[in-house]
């Protein structure tokens, strides 16, 4: 943090030397999902490096890197949870098997095998615009990765339920599967918030 205008926090990017006096990498954040994806940790205690070292404007390391990263992460985010709920929906069917099939069962399994491919077309669709080098898609991105966010927690609800009707007993590699999925629908909630906010209050006043 290099300043702050208006209330808000100016963020700029350095180089530094891992043996820099003052550099400590610690153990980090515990995640408890996603494992085992591991989070360093970094500490910096008086640690001094030349003006140099300076990676791009000052006050501009967010929206140089971090906010075209986010366009990157919309894009990408549905492919992802398309392929972990398939593997999870494998998972869910081997266990269901040793269950008295019924043709409910047989129907809620069905629709729950149409989600993913819902999630690759956003993905699909996201990845296109990524790829086309255009300056006008940050809003459908953000929309096209809140659809396949909330298509996610609809699947989150309807497979807790489907466990719950059937009895189903959760092998640890489903309990994992489901824990990563439900976890990572929580990832940067409240920036995402904002933006469903926002597209409300577009929508509201092009009224």
């Amino acid at each position: 943090i290099t300043d702050e205008i208006d209330g808000r926090r100016q963020f700029t990017s350095f180089l530094v030397p891992k043996a820099a006096d003052g550099v400590a990498i610690t153990d980090g954040v515990e995640i408890d999902f996603m494992r085992p994806s591991p989070h360093c940790g970094l500490k910096l205690t008086n640690c001094r490096i030349p003006a140099a070292n300076r990676l791009g404007a000052l006050g501009e390391a967010f929206n140089a890197i971090s906010l075209p990263m986010r366009r990157v992460e919309d894009a990408l985010s549905a492919a992802k949870t398309a392929g972990a709920m398939r593997h999870r929906f494998r998972l869910l069917c081997q266990a269901a098997a040793r269950r008295e099939v019924t043709e409910d069962m047989e129907l809620a399994l069905g629709k729950l095998a149409a989600m993913p491919e819902a999630l690759s077309a956003m993905a699909w669709r996201a990845a296109e615009l990524l790829d086309s080098g255009r300056d006008d898609i940050d809003d459908t991105l953000s929309s096209l990765a809140a659809a396949a966010r909330q298509s996610g927690k609809y699947v989150e609800r309807e497979v807790e339920a489907f466990i719950n009707t059937w009895d189903i007993e959760v092998s640890d590699a489903l309990a994992t599967a489901n824990r990563d999925l439900v976890k990572s629908q929580g990832i940067a909630a409240y920036a995402r918030d904002l933006q469903a906010r926002k597209r409300g209050q577009a929508h509201l006043k092009a009224v």
